[in-house]
């Protein structure tokens, strides 16, 4: 696993970089008919400005929107060191020395930790900094609510974090592994990632309702598309 993180360091910082300012472009905020992004609100208003908005509304702001359609930002440094590996043919080494079944359960894991380095650094990040500008429980006094007001505890914030970052995490590893598996049939780390943005944008509607189904659904599919196209591969050899 270390190997993925020295050979393409680079390329996860810069996930975690563009995804993270992914989180601080979700609108939030309009005024005068000018559209504030999180970022546009904490650089450019005064804190008064957006006083009625809590630490967990801004998290979902910036957790949701953008960041599901760009999501396969994430799999960038995985896709990248599996293109490399392809291109070098020292997967059939691994292969011959660990087995194939072994091989495609590394790689697996390889897609999972390399997500999550990935989010937890971006989305890290953009969690301490929206606590350094917003409440826990933002001062509603003067504004009009419908329906009462929230009111969020500690724990309650942490749990509902780490559950958007759970579905994140397995989002985020479908995509990568979807871009393998399109590495796997032709090996264009541009063309496979251009493909697999579309594909995400064409399903943004399921994975925007947050039922972890739905990426599970893919990873399954995958999984009998990929037994299905190595068995004909296989009979032809």
């Amino acid at each position: 696993m270390g190997i993925l993180f020295r050979k393409k360091k680079v390329y996860f910082f810069a996930s975690a970089a563009v995804a993270a300012l992914i989180c601080l472009l979700g609108g939030i905020l309009i005024v005068d008919g000018k559209n504030y992004s999180v970022f546009n609100v904490i650089w450019e208003l005064p804190q008064s400005a957006f006083q009625n908005y809590g630490v967990k509304e801004v998290f979902d702001i910036g957790t949701t929107g953008w960041l599901y359609i760009l999501i396969p930002v994430v799999s960038v440094p995985f896709a990248s060191y599996f293109s490399d590996e392809r291109k070098s043919k020292f997967y059939l080494y691994l292969k011959g020395r660990q087995g194939t079944l072994h091989y495609l359960c590394s790689r697996c894991l390889y897609a999972l930790c390399s997500s999550a380095a990935v989010l937890f650094t971006a989305i890290g990040s953009y969690t301490l900094l929206i606590n350094f500008y917003f409440d826990l429980n933002p001062n509603h006094d003067g504004a009009t609510i419908v329906g009462g007001v929230e009111t969020v505890s500690v724990q309650g914030l942490c749990f509902h974090i780490a559950g958007k970052l759970l579905y994140l995490l397995v989002y985020s590893t479908a995509m990568s592994l979807v871009t393998a598996f399109l590495i796997y049939l032709y090996n264009d780390l541009f063309v496979n990632l251009s493909l697999v943005f579309l594909l995400n944008y064409l399903l943004k509607n399921q994975f925007f309702q947050d039922k972890m189904l739905y990426p599970i659904a893919v990873l399954l599919i995958l999984v009998v598309v990929y037994a299905t196209v190595r068995k004909v591969r296989c009979e032809k050899l």
